[in-house]
């Protein structure tokens, strides 16, 4: 009885857009590959599920350097170490391998690190507060004259003189 309606749902589909849609060979192939059939009521997933046993950024550096430490006086293999200090196991590798011991942030750093970034921020908040909300366009040249006025090595538009899209962007995302 399935079989009847999944012939006659690539029989429409054919008609509809005027050509022969499917070879036999194809027909009988779907036919008899009921298992992929989607019975009503079944849905697809909507949210992404993380398989892994941990999330980004769970462990700590502590549970990490006692881990290491114990890898390296042998005390404990990798992947002992790992599952007794409650960090992940690719990570406990990498780290032993390359000898980084310290937990940095996710992602790029800034152009003008967090600092400077705190000082444009405390800026415009002093703007706000005189009624004045800067555009990005202004934020966008205070970046530029913060990193001139220090000389730090920047990729800013100079002919505009002033930040680019992504560093703005950047910029307001991580406040």
């Amino acid at each position: 009885m399935a079989n009847v309606g999944k012939r006659k749902a690539f029989s429409i589909g054919a008609e509809k857009h005027g050509v022969n849609a499917f070879s036999q060979n194809e027909i009988e192939h779907f036919e008899c590959c009921d298992d992929d059939v989607i019975i009503s009521g079944d849905k697809m997933p909507t949210a992404y599920i993380r398989k892994g046993s941990f999330t980004r950024r769970e462990w700590t550096e502590n549970n990490l350097k006692n881990a290491i430490k114990a890898v390296e006086e042998k005390n404990m293999g990798v992947n002992k170490a790992a599952k007794t200090f409650s960090s992940p196991k690719t990570t406990l590798k990498r780290r032993i391998k390359i000898h980084n011991f310290t937990k940095s942030s996710l992602g790029f750093a800034s152009i003008l690190g967090c600092e400077n970034e705190n000082k444009i921020l405390a800026h415009i908040n002093k703007l706000q507060n005189r009624c004045f909300t800067p555009c990005r366009d202004s934020v966008k040249s205070m970046a530029y004259q913060l990193a001139e006025k220090l000389k730090i090595s920047q990729t800013f538009i100079k002919e505009a003189k002033r930040a680019g899209y992504d560093w703005i962007q950047s910029f307001l995302n991580s406040q």
